[in-house]
């Protein structure tokens, strides 16, 4: 662990429903820099696949949440809107 929370993002940038995460993710990637580091799996990469399988996550596109003690806690599946993982990151300080 980085001692900062974790937002882990795994993806397909082929899946519609992953194109429509992006530019969510890459705002709060912006609004948290220095606070929170944001973590992306490209699951077509051999690294992205095996941390998705590490991790046992279930959807795509798919969300962990690591607060400062390397604790981890699977989100939901299905695109998040903003506000929704602002909600999350609020728990994992």
């Amino acid at each position: 662990s980085s001692g900062k929370p974790q937002l882990v993002e795994f993806f397909r940038d082929t899946w519609p429903a992953c194109q429509k995460q992006k530019p969510i993710v890459d705002e709060l990637q912006e609004e948290y820099r220095g606070k929170i580091d944001i973590i992306r799996y490209d699951l077509t990469s051999p690294e992205g696949y095996c941390e998705y399988q590490r991790y046992g996550i279930t959807h795509i596109p798919g969300m962990l949440y690591i607060d400062k003690t390397g604790k981890a806690t699977e989100g939901t599946g299905a695109v998040k809107e903003k506000p929704e993982l602002k909600q999350c990151l609020i728990y994992i300080k």
